[in-house]
């Protein structure tokens, strides 16, 4: 005892002492408040780019009827296995689809709607509440005075109050269900068809339906299950159902997805199978053929045209005239209305975020003269080089911003890194050991990825939070794993310290402890200087955000539950092993000297 007495006078020896304070101070109370406002502001973005827009002019109506049909969760391989979809693939026209991040169900349906990114739709997860504060498919074709409706499970009639003339609940089973099975998920999509029958004897000219049951079983039972492709099966025989019901004379049939799914189930993140999505089109004003990838984006502008309506001002897609059937005058009157729509668009972006959002008009106005003399492909040609000018300016004048950001979050970061390097510098003047602490902070950071990337299979990636075993098993399970990865570094520290005396395992131990806290608070940091704590401007890239969550929760591990303040016990779990291993090599001996004395 006089011994530590005597060592905690010690200038140098304070920092053993403060290492595990500060950690509990750290998962205690400060990570979890950076964690909630983090998650906060990206789940519930307020995105900037909402504002108002001018409404740009109507066209030529090429049908009468759209009705766009949506499998939840529909992978494009599982699609190919789809009777009635290659029928109509032979027919129409088939092609992939890129949807957006997140990969997420909201996201997606006001993709379809609006043509806009979850990044200016400010709809970047399916937590949010809100209705679409954008111009909309629906709000256009009112505007043109035609008829709408839309047939789904209420998240959808939640995003869009408006300009729904035939607005049909439905509320079909989830995985989230107990009770879940293939019959009640195959008797869903039969209510929701039902029901869209029925709506569509009015021949409203745009209709949305939405079948979920594709995307429960993914979930439940996995993109690759059996289970799920009898239950596409069914979408499929449902999909029939609403073909039969159509005028493809007068009408065009639209089929795609808000995302696919991951082999074992589960979407969110950035993986080609879940990024990448059919869209099958098939009627009046659709060319046959095998086109080359779109974007979900795509699709608003595009229906746009064959229903005659405007754009929705805040659309971002392009129009998908190779896969159109109609006149070049026509295709070159839109284009320009396309481009005139974009040009307005992203110039109000570019006032958000650039102190000289002026942009050339130069291109569009040589388009808008060209179109007056009759030129066709001179308009589209422009249209086109002027959407491609303004795009590149919006990249160039969002990654200026996002650049400028992190320079100003630079220095911050180099100060809090000033507190690491002074405890180094303590460190060597006090002669410490580096061998013992350094084995073990490798140790907890080998523990921690085997077990989450090697055992579990996981990745860097927001579809994890939706496999079939949801997400708080990954999450609880992520910390978890911190924990255990802790103490068996702490084992380690205890075994490499069989000839040191208990206060050196102490500062082995907390030493540990340090190290592994700045490895993780440098990663941290890292994230901190790209893309900032709280999202206001932009959405980071969700890569990065789920390793930043990722390590968030590793460092809560150091006090993870009220009465578990493992950074205070976790030296004592070296000492403990220490114990342990002198008694096994006391014994030993004893059983030598005995065997010997035999």
């Amino acid at each position: 005892m006089s011994s530590f007495i005597a060592f905690f006078r010690k200038p140098q020896s304070w920092p053993i002492v403060l290492i595990p304070a500060g950690l509990l101070i750290w998962a205690g109370f400060v990570a979890p408040v950076l964690v909630r406002e983090s998650f906060y502001s990206l789940v519930y973005f307020d995105s900037p780019y909402q504002a108002a827009l001018p409404l740009r002019r109507a066209g030529e109506p090429i049908v009468e009827q759209v009705v766009i049909v949506v499998l939840d969760g529909l992978r494009v391989d599982a699609s190919q296995r789809m009777p009635t979809l290659n029928q109509m693939r032979a027919l129409g026209a088939d092609r992939v689809a890129l949807v957006g991040q997140p990969s997420l169900s909201k996201p997606g349906w006001t993709t379809i709607g609006t043509g806009a990114w979850p990044e200016q739709s400010g709809i970047t997860s399916n937590f949010t509440e809100k209705a679409i504060s954008l111009d909309t498919l629906f709000l256009a074709a009112k505007r043109k005075g035609l008829t709408t409706a839309l047939v789904g499970m209420d998240w959808w009639h939640q995003l869009y109050p408006l300009g729904v003339d035939y607005n049909r609940t439905v509320s079909p089973p989830t995985f989230l269900d107990v009770d879940i099975d293939q019959a009640s998920l195959v008797q869903g999509d039969q209510a929701v068809i039902s029901s869209a029958l029925e709506v569509l004897q009015s021949k409203p000219n745009l209709v949305i339906i939405h079948l979920l049951a594709p995307d429960s079983a993914a979930h439940h039972w996995g993109g690759t299950s059996q289970q799920y492709l009898e239950v596409v099966r069914n979408a499929d025989n449902q999909l029939a159902r609403i073909l039969a019901a159509l005028d493809l004379n007068a009408a065009a049939l639209f089929v795609t997805a808000d995302h696919g799914h991951l082999d074992q189930g589960g979407h969110g993140g950035g993986e080609p199978i879940v990024l990448h999505v059919p869209m099958v089109s098939v009627g009046k004003g659709i060319r046959t053929g095998t086109y080359t990838i779109a974007s979900l984006a795509d699709l608003a502008p595009t229906v746009a045209v064959l229903l005659g309506t405007s754009i929705p001002a805040h659309n971002q897609g392009d129009i998908l005239f190779d896969q159109l059937d109609t006149t070049d005058e026509v295709k070159a009157t839109r284009a320009l209305d396309l481009a005139q729509q974009l040009l307005a668009r992203y110039e109000a972006m570019l006032q958000i975020i650039s102190e000289a959002p002026e942009v050339n008009r130069e291109i569009i106005n040589r388009a808008e003269d060209a179109l007056q003399a009759g030129d066709y492909a001179a308009t589209r040609n422009l249209s086109e080089e002027s959407n491609a000018a303004i795009r590149d300016q919006w990249t160039a004048a969002r990654n200026h911003r996002l650049n400028g950001d992190r320079i100003g979050r630079f220095p911050l970061a180099l100060l809090l890194l000033t507190g690491t390097m002074l405890y180094f510098i303590v460190w060597k003047r006090a002669r410490w050991n580096w061998q013992a602490p350094m084995v073990g902070a490798i140790e907890y950071f080998v523990v921690w990825n085997g077990l989450y990337f090697g055992f579990h299979g996981h990745a860097y990636s927001l579809s994890m939070l939706s496999t079939e075993s949801g997400d708080l098993p990954v999450l609880i399970g992520a910390r978890l794993e911190a924990m255990f990865a802790l103490m068996a570094a702490m084992v380690v520290v205890g075994i490499l310290g069989r000839k040191s005396s208990a206060i050196e395992i102490v500062i082995n131990a907390s030493n540990a402890l340090f190290m592994v806290a700045s490895a993780l608070a440098v990663q941290l940091l890292i994230f901190y200087v790209a893309w900032g704590l709280v999202f206001t401007k932009y959405l980071p890239d969700l890569r990065w955000v789920f390793k930043f969550f990722l390590d968030m929760l590793q460092t809560t591990a150091f006090w993870p539950f009220a009465d578990w303040p493992l950074a205070i016990l976790l030296p004592y779990l070296a000492l403990l092993t220490l114990g342990v291993a002198k008694l096994v090599t006391s014994l030993k001996k004893l059983y030598r000297g005995s065997i010997s004395a035999g």
